[in-house]
């Protein structure tokens, strides 16, 4: 990306406070509470100097491209990733700039129409109360390329007629009407991830809260297979359904805790994602996402850091980066990426995915804490995790497998822009 702007970027310190992270106790987070905390905020320093390089050097490369014919707003797609890629994107926005016409569709320089969804934004109003939204398209983008679109607010006009109530008061009891949540029956929404034909899961995808009477450390001879029990699906709610996307959120109880668990379909696509949030309140417990599949015995294939491997379905607790896969030999496979899971236990067509772990801060056996009301806990509090599932008629390579991942982790830089003169193409 700063290649591309005309300017290498300065990444030395970023890379410092990285390395500097990689110590075994802070990289497993085997730390104390306060190192915990400077781990957080290091890590956080990271990831704001590399976005903002690449924010920087995508905002350059907007300005440079040729828009002066326009007459209203366009938008300009980055793909920060090395291959090419069709990303959804997402970004909130005036769905009637300057509380006229509806923006209903974009356009590529030759007139070519792409269609997009109004979904729920992040805030439920805009600047000055007009109409405000999340505009949500599936766009082709370049390696490490962009991709300029017109907005085109071609929708219905808001009513100007001043002896009728305010026009934007009636757009908005409108969109909220279009946007109503839907009760569904209390039955798991994630049911099916499939392969032509096929069903890659044998039952839904849902939780299992474990017993976790190791210490911080997990020992090599740990195993965490006590189950305790499964949180309690409360309700389903259909949130959006639309030409982009389908979202259902399931709402689950355990004990002091509270789950979110929203299911992404596509229409036309065959893949899945799950969006996570959770508040987890649990000591001395920890919480598994668990995936029942189809494939039996199948051993399971990981990444790992500078390699993948292929380990048996014997319980144990291993690690993992990015994602894994699972499947019959020379059939289909089932991928599942994730954008912070670090381990996982596999046995006989069960997968179990660690989530959130219930332990206190640096506690190294024989040296165990007492049951007190002062000590601090692991992974307490909100928190968030998203996977994609994609099913496959058959393995997926390495370096395919990795893109997906690569994919669910680093969105497209999305911005709107207007019209200025400029050197460079509507796509490059």
């Amino acid at each position: 990306a700063s290649a591309a702007a005309g300017a290498p970027a300065d990444l030395d310190e970023a890379w410092w406070k990285l390395g500097f992270n990689q110590f075994h106790d802070i990289l497993a987070g085997t730390c104390t509470e306060p190192t915990w905390r400077e781990t957080r905020d290091r890590f956080g320093s990271v990831l704001h100097e590399a976005q903002e390089v690449a924010r920087r050097a995508a905002f350059q490369i907007a300005r440079e491209v040729d828009t002066s014919a326009e007459a209203e707003s366009v938008l300009f797609a980055f793909n920060p990733l090395p291959f090419a890629r069709e990303a959804h994107l997402a970004l909130d926005h005036f769905i009637a700039p300057l509380g006229k016409r509806c923006i209903s569709h974009l356009e590529t320089q030759d007139g070519e129409e792409v269609p997009l969804q109004w979904t729920a934004a992040d805030a439920n109003f805009g600047p000055w109360g007009l109409p405000w939204g999340k505009l949500n398209a599936r766009i082709a983008l370049p390696a490490s390329g962009y991709q300029v679109l017109r907005v085109v607010a071609g929708g219905e006009a808001l009513d100007q007629d001043k002896t009728k109530d305010d026009p934007i008061n009636q757009f908005k009891k409108k969109f909220e009407e279009q946007q109503k949540r839907v009760d569904l029956p209390n039955e798991p929404a994630f049911t099916t991830c499939a392969s032509g034909d096929m069903n890659l899961l044998a039952a839904p995808v849902g939780f299992a809260v474990v017993k976790d009477s190791w210490d911080t450390w997990g020992q090599p001879d740990a195993v965490y297979d006590e189950i305790l029990g499964e949180p309690v699906l409360q309700s389903v709610t259909l949130l959006e359904d639309g030409p982009i996307l389908k979202q259902i959120r399931q709402h689950f109880e355990w004990e002091q805790s509270t789950l979110f668990f929203d299911v992404f379909t596509f229409p036309g696509r065959s893949e899945v994602e799950v969006r996570l949030r959770f508040n987890w309140q649990q000591q001395r417990q920890l919480l598994r996402l668990v995936v029942l599949h189809a494939f039996g015995p199948a051993p399971v294939q990981a990444s790992v850091p500078g390699a993948v491997i292929s380990r048996p379905n014997d319980g144990h607790e291993y690690a993992m980066l990015d994602w894994l896969q699972v499947g019959a030999e020379g059939g289909s496979s089932l991928l599942v990426a994730n954008d912070g899971c670090s381990s996982y236990r596999s046995g006989d067509g069960r997968i179990e995915l660690l989530l959130a772990r219930g332990t206190p801060f640096a506690e190294h056996h024989p040296f165990l804490y007492e049951d007190r009301p002062d000590v601090r806990f692991t992974d307490q509090g909100w928190q968030e995790a998203r996977f994609l599932f994609l099913p496959s008629k058959a393995a997926l390579s390495a370096e395919s497998a990795q893109q997906a991942a690569d994919t669910l982790q680093c969105p497209p830089i999305a911005m709107l822009d207007s019209r200025h003169p400029g050197t460079r193409a509507w796509r490059g």
